[in-house]
């Protein structure tokens, strides 16, 4: 008799094409986990303000 496996798998929709700036997100099961936990959390109104990040940018840095 076969067993039954009692793991599910969730299936995520990859887009069909990825810029390579954001592959590495793909590549990375822990880090997507992380952005979509993130992305949920911020759905659910889970977030804290922790005000504006400004005064860290380098001036210099360029912008894409």
């Amino acid at each position: 008799m076969k067993k039954k496996s009692t793991s599910k798998r969730v299936a995520h929709p990859v887009p069909a094409s990825i810029p390579e700036s954001e592959k590495w997100l793909y590549d990375n099961p822990t880090a997507l986990a992380s952005v979509r936990k993130g992305l949920a959390d911020a759905a659910a109104g889970r977030i804290t303000y922790l005000g504006s990040f400004a005064k860290y940018l380098d001036s210099n840095e360029s912008r894409k």
